[in-house]
Formats: structure tokens, C-alpha cells, sequence
């Protein structure tokens, strides 16, 4: 069966509007976390959205492997020290979460093991961060772990590998085929884009990349065939500038993935008219729209084997989110609550607001650990949610300096969070969050001058460690 699904841009309208283009129910969305540190990495935050805004639709899944501290513009040692295990219990914290918050119904998810592999552009770089052999260790210690959290539950990880049609190996990148991981990866997800204006500036070119290139349609079908996995593509691009016509083009890839259809996993193009860089929204053209609803009706009608997860009836009401369940605590409610609404206005605001509201959702986050709602170690955090919450109220202080969009952000929140705590719980003390240098200081270059000696430090040591890791081998192979 292809599952039928779109990038819903974190806003169910846009899965709706879909709908009402296709004239049926979208099978599955796409879910992503963050980056910025392990509760990001581990959040089941991405599969909730969905599950509370568009259930009973389903889930794919973006993992994000590790945070971007650990990526190629921080210690760039991410990969490997996945491959070492050292991740391994954040791993089985994400796929705890995964599978406790998949929407009702689902029994089976794709979970990207990261994103367009193959790439050099994201910060988790597979050769600056590893390389390929440290990546597909990682892979098979991923899988150790989807192993463990599934056990017991009825429900099933599957693990993808999602490059993207781009040869990025001389960039350089990682090879696509080497990245693939024989008994972890369950199948193989390809992003495809249309890119004539870059290229070739013809379509018919552009038809010989998607299927004849590196890595193109036939080449993914082959080698899915190859090792034994579906295939399918949880990205799909196509241009919506008027000066291209793309209905011939898709009416050959509909050719294409019909005769293909029995192993095919998911289709999930981008469809809505939202303004983006490279113009892949298709429905910003009525042409490229209608011809992209024609294909995925196609596939809807091809679809053969067996579901993922029961098929629901088309649904043309307005999508509303699931109501939650309450909890029993006032303040572990509204803790909660905040947690969730702080989550989603991470970095998008400017310093000071930035830092405060990153260190209110920190508050926030402890007492829903502590009550075994999020995975984490409480060790040393505050997890009483009346007291967790008197030190948001406290963080948040006046708002002095706070644009007029962050503050009506929160302050409806904080009130309801000021009228709940008694007198004797607001803390005496906080730390103060520190005020941020302005860009171009001597306080500003003297911290890059600091980094930049201590990232020689590490350099040296790293080095340091190498030899002596050589040395030690070659006792141990003497000695043997």
C-alpha cells in the first residue's frame, strides 16, 4: 500500500486544503524535533502535533540524531561517538517517547535515521562529523534501541535511510549506497526536488536526473529490490513557476511509480501556496497543483498490500486538536502547558527575550520529567510543579526589553501562573539571566579569542589522544 501523506508545515490548514484538492484523507504527516540540546532530541513534541492536530492521520518521522553541539559548527564528533554507544540512552528515550505518543491506530512508524544523508549542508554532515563507517555503527546501535522500546508494546520501528537526489559525495558528502545499513535500515526514503533553473533549464534534462542520475528512481527501486526493503519518497518538490509547464513531467512519474506501486512505502509531496526559495510549492501555480493532486489520486488508487494502520473514511470536517487529558495537579497542568507553548517559540525572538524564554521552558520541563510525563534525569532540578513554576514567573521578571510579539506570547500564561501560586512560593532568588554582549564588542571578540584557543586545545588533544590509541593498538597486537 502507498501511504499518501504531505508536509503539513506544522499548520493543519495546510493538510486540509490538500484534502480538498485530492478529495480524500491524507494517510500520514511528516514529524521532526529540534536540535538545540537532548530534550529536543528526545521530545516526542513533532509526533504530538500531529497526533493532537490531525489524528487520525499518521506519522513519519524525522530523527534527529543528536544535537547540533555535536554537529560540524560545533565539536564535529557527533557520528562517531554514536557509533560508540555513547548516545544509546537517548536513542531509547526518543523511541520510549515516539511510541507513547503515535496517534491511535498506528502500529507501525518510518523513522528517518537523519535527514538526507548523503547531503553536506546539514549540521549533522555524515564525513565532517564521523564518516560513513562511525554513521552506520550509529545506525545499528539506533536500532538496538528501537528494539528495546518497542519490545512489548505491539507496535513496530521501522528505520529509513532518506538521502536526497543530489550527488553530494564529491561536495564532499557520504555515499548512499555505503550509508545504508544491512538489518537496521527497513527501508529506503529518497527526497526528490525539481531543479531545472539550477541545471539544466529543461525538463525533459531534469527527467534524465530524477531517473537516470547517480541517484535517481531507477536506482533507488533497484536497490530497495536489491536489499529487500519498500521504497518511497518523504520529500517531493516540484516548481510552481509558470515558465515551466510540469504536467508532462508528472504525468511520466505517475507512469513511473503506478508500475512501481506494490513496493512502494509512501508518497508525500509538497502541495501547498505557501511562498518558499526555489518555488516547491506546487499549488502556487493552479497547473502544477492540479497536476500534482492528479498524481497522488493515482497513487490512491494503486495503492495494493497491506496498511501500516487502519484505513479511516475521508474526513471534510474542520480539523480541531484532541482534547488532552487533564491532569489531576492545577500546576502540573498548567506547567505542561507552558512547556509545550514555550517549546514552540524557541530562537524565534531576539535577545534578552531568547535566553528567558529558554530558561522559563527549562523550568517548566523538570516537574513533567519528575512526574514521568518526558523522559530525562531530574537529578538537581526542581520538580515540584508549583515551585518549578514560581521560578518561570521569576525568570520572566519585567520583560524589560522584549519585543511586543514575545510578551503577548506569554504574559495570558503567566498571569493564570501568578494567580495560581501562593505568596510563599515565589523565590527570593534567581539567577539573573546574563545580558548579551552587542555583535562587534571587545567583550564579543574577546570570547571568539577564547574559542579559538580552546578549540586549538582540542584540536592538540584529539591529536594527542590519536597517537597514543595507535600506540596501544600496536602493544596489543604485539602482545597477541
Amino acid at each position: 500500500m502507498v501511504l499518501i501523506g504531505t508536509y503539513w508545515e506544522d499548520d493543519p490548514a495546510i493538510a486540509k486544503m490538500v484534502e480538498s484538492k485530492i478529495g480524500f484523507q491524507l494517510d500520514l504527516c511528516r514529524a521532526a524535533n529540534w536540535h538545540a540540546n537532548w530534550q529536543d532530541t528526545e521530545s516526542d513534541y513533532g509526533v504530538k502535533r500531529v497526533r493532537d492536530l490531525l489524528s487520525p492521520r499518521s506519522v513519519q518521522h524525522m530523527m534527529v540524531p543528536f544535537p547540533k553541539t555535536y554537529g560540524k559548527d560545533g565539536s564535529k564528533d557527533g557520528w562517531t561517538r554514536a557509533g560508540k554507544g555513547e548516545f544509546n540512552s537517548h536513542y531509547l528515550a526518543f523511541f520510549k517517547n515516539l511510541l507513547a505518543a503515535l496517534p491511535a491506530g498506528q502500529k507501525e512508524v518510518f523513522v528517518s535515521t537523519s535527514y538526507e544523508t548523503n547531503a553536506n549542508f546539514w549540521y549533522c554532515d555524515i564525513a565532517a562529523c564521523g564518516g560513513e563507517a562511525a554513521y552506520r555503527s550509529a545506525v545499528t546501535n539506533m536500532r538496538a534501541q528501537a528494539d528495546a522500546a518497542q519490545k512489548g508494546t505491539g507496535k513496530t520501528i521501522i528505520l529509513a535511510h532518506n538521502p536526497v537526489n543530489e550527488n553530494w559525495k564529491a561536495a564532499p558528502g557520504a555515499d548512499w549506497k555505503g550509508t545504508f545499513v544491512n538489518g537496521a535500515h527497513g527501508a529506503l526514503l529518497v527526497n526528490y526536488y525539481m531543479k531545472p533553473q539550477y541545471r539544466s533549464n529543461s525538463l525533459d534534462k531534469e527527467w534524465e536526473f530524477w531517473t537516470g542520475a547517480y541517484i535517481g528512481l531507477n536506482a533507488q527501486i533497484a536497490f530497495a529490490k536489491e536489499k529487500g526493503v519498500p521504497w518511497g519518497i518523504p520529500e517531493c518538490g516540484f516548481l510552481s513557476d509558470d515558465k515551466y509547464d510540469i504536467r508532462p513531467f508528472v504525468q511520466k512519474l505517475g507512469d513511473l511509480l503506478v508500475a512501481n506501486a506494490s513496493t512502494m512505502a509512501l508518497f508525500m509531496p509538497w502541495i501547498s501556496d505557501k511562498d518558499y526559495p526555489g518555488q516547491v510549492y506546487a499549488g502556487r501555480s493552479p497547473k502544477a497543483a492540479e497536476a500534482v493532486a492528479g498524481l497522488m489520486k493515482r497513487l490512491k488508487a494503486a495503492q495494493t498490500g497491506t496498511v501500516i494502520n487502519p484505513t479511516q473514511p475521508a474526513d471534510t470536517s474542520t480539523v480541531e486538536p484532541a482534547a488532552p487529558s487533564e491532569p489531576q495537579d492545577p500546576a502540573m497542568a498548567l506547567a505542561s502547558e507552558g512547556n509545550e507553548a514555550l517549546f514552540l517559540v524557541r530562537d524565534k525572538y531576539p535577545e534578552p527575550a531568547n535566553s528567558v524564554l529558554r530558561a522559563m521552558e527549562d523550568r517548566t520541563f523538570w516537574p513533567l520529567v519528575g512526574a514521568g510525563l518526558k523522559n530525562g534525569d531530574a537529578t538537581g532540578h526542581e520538580t515540584d510543579p508549583t515551585k518549578a513554576l514560581a521560578l518561570a514567573v521569576h525568570a520572566a521578571g519585567t520583560m524589560d526589553g522584549w519585543p511586543a510579539e514575545a510578551v503577548t506570547a506569554v504574559q495570558g500564561w503567566l498571569g493564570r501562573a501568578k494567580a495560581l501560586l501562593p505568596a510563599q512560593e515565589q523565590p527570593e532568588t534567581e539567577p539573573p539571566v546574563p545580558e548579551q554582549p552587542a555583535p562587534g564588542s571587545d567583550v564579543v571578540a574577546t570570547l571568539q579569542a577564547q574559542i579559538a584557543r580552546l578549540q586549538e586545545q582540542l584540536t592538540a588533544e584529539q591529536a594527542a589522544r590519536a597517537a597514543v590509541e595507535q600506540k596501544l593498538a600496536a602493544v596489543r597486537v604485539a602482545a597477541a
